[in-house]
């Protein structure tokens, strides 16, 4: 059977932090930037406005007429995850508060792999182009490879970001086998007949591991080269409290090359901001 993914990324509401400083995946003594700076009102739009998306969009019910997600033991139709790091974990939250009737019903799942990228000994450093360091310099140089020290390349946050990503759509596949074999009475395996299953994934998180998830799409679908889809991925502007939707298709038809279904990737929407314009 064909899954169909409807990946709702949404960056975590700005921060009250000093500005020209990298602030990334931190250490778990220092989890940066955690006091957020946002209204509650744009915190109600971007909730509404997801769930619109979610209830006229991928999700097989409403959720706001079902108010419960899925069965115990059968596919989800939506889930909420988020990062580890404090000011995503807060986001998603105010979300819940914002707009309970939809998202209080949610499965909600913190995943480490969805992260900021770890700067290693440049984190909470300032960044001014007219005194660079070496570490500086070097990543400027080459923002997509370069790894700080004790930190992470970009590339490196894209392959931790694609594990994941790829990890949960194969465990929703799975459970769409298991439950399309169970409802026709036979083992299911998922790849073949039935009709598809619909699923929406919101993930709260940061900018650099939304770069990270367009990349790996861009990579999946364009046959890129992964360095190319990198240093693409990396002109996306990524607004706080901004969402980009990411659609992920899985074929029947086989990659000869891998020996399994062909997967492809629909970019629906980037940086897209629902919110409120915000004063200089």
């Amino acid at each position: 059977m064909q899954l169909i993914t409807q990946w709702f990324w949404l960056r975590h509401a700005p921060t009250v932090a000093q500005k020209g400083v990298f602030i990334g995946k931190g250490s778990r003594s220092n989890d940066p930037a955690a006091e957020l700076n946002f209204s509650h009102q744009e915190i109600a739009l971007l909730a509404s406005r997801v769930s619109d998306r979610i209830n006229n969009g991928v999700a097989t019910n409403s959720v706001l007429a079902k108010g419960l997600i899925g069965e115990k033991s059968g596919l989800p139709d939506c889930l909420l995850i988020t990062s580890t790091l404090r000011r995503a974990r807060e986001t998603a939250a105010a979300l819940v508060d914002a707009e309970p009737q939809t998202y209080k019903a949610m499965r909600v799942m913190r995943v480490a792999a969805f992260d900021e990228q770890n700067f290693g000994v440049l984190e909470g450093k300032e960044y001014d182009k007219e005194y660079y360091t070496h570490e500086q310099r070097a990543l400027w140089d080459a923002p997509d490879t370069y790894r700080p020290p004790d930190g992470e390349s970009f590339t490196d946050l894209i392959n931790r970001v694609a594990c994941a990503v790829e990890r949960i759509e194969s465990a929703l596949h799975r459970i769409a086998g298991r439950q399309s074999g169970s409802e026709s009475g036979s083992e299911g395996s998922g790849e073949d007949g039935g009709a598809a299953a619909k699923v929406s994934i919101i993930v709260v998180a940061h900018a650099g591991t939304i770069r990270a998830a367009l990349a790996h799409a861009l990579a999946k679908t364009l046959n890129a080269h992964s360095s190319a889809s990198a240093a693409q991925a990396l002109t996306f502007a990524i607004d706080t409290l901004s969402c980009t939707r990411i659609d992920n298709y899985r074929d029947k038809a086989l990659d000869s090359s891998a020996g399994k279904n062909k997967s492809y990737s629909l970019l629906g929407c980037v940086n897209a901001r629902w919110g409120f314009e915000r004063k200089p």
